[in-house]
């Protein structure tokens, strides 16, 4: 479904770019369970709480910082 409207709102010279950031999207719903998998074997399930912190953390890092480096590219 989502190849569909790509490529009916996608300038023809930008479809490949549209497509291939849509199929890196991807990659992390793939190897995503596969990671947490790992940590929870890796630290046990008991340590539940520190695994998903540390995702987190991972997280707020990945999506804080594009607006720090702009804030930084600004000054």
């Amino acid at each position: 479904m989502t190849d569909l409207f790509i490529n009916q709102i996608a300038k023809p010279h930008m479809k490949g770019l549209y497509f291939g950031a849509m199929e890196v999207a991807s990659i992390g719903n793939s190897f995503g369970p596969a990671l947490g998998g790992f940590l929870i074997s890796v630290f046990g399930i008991s340590n539940g709480v520190g695994i998903f912190g540390l995702t987190r953390v991972i997280k707020l890092f990945r999506i804080s910082f594009p607006f720090v480096c702009g804030a930084l590219i600004r000054k």
